[in-house]
């Protein structure tokens, strides 16, 4: 499962490896920061708002166990998931990241990463139910 197509990746490094300059390299890193940055956000939103629904609701009785089942299965599985697209997505841009911090250094030439601003730095989800 991955918000970016493995073959993105890919065709994203080889365009990164074959840059001639580095304003271009500049350009390239820019158009990744924006496409990462716009699904790093849209992610956060969801999982926000999936996490609000992060309840313990585990020593109640059985329809209280019920409500905890359906909320494991339909409001905490969709969270999940969205920290798993999250860290999937935050690899890919480390593994872009570096491409762009070789390529730079191939050229001489430094291009400002702004992988901070794009993931905020501070990532939610540490705190799941029943686990």
């Amino acid at each position: 499962m991955s918000l970016i197509d493995p073959k993105y990746i890919t065709d994203m490094t080889a365009r990164i490896n074959a840059i001639p300059d580095c304003s271009s390299l500049a350009v390239l890193e820019k158009e990744i920061e924006t496409k990462f940055k716009l699904l790093l956000s849209q992610l956060e939103d969801q999982i926000s708002i999936l996490g609000v629904l992060n309840i313990n609701v585990a020593n109640i009785t059985d329809v209280v166990n019920w409500v905890n089942n359906y909320i494991k299965h339909n409001i905490l599985a969709p969270y999940n998931t969205a920290l798993l697209l999250q860290a999937e997505l935050v690899a890919d841009l480390a593994l872009l990241m570096q491409s762009i911090e070789s390529k730079a250094s191939s050229l001489s030439c430094v291009v400002p990463l702004n992988n901070s601003d794009i993931t905020g730095g501070n990532l939610p989800g540490n705190n799941l139910m029943g686990g």
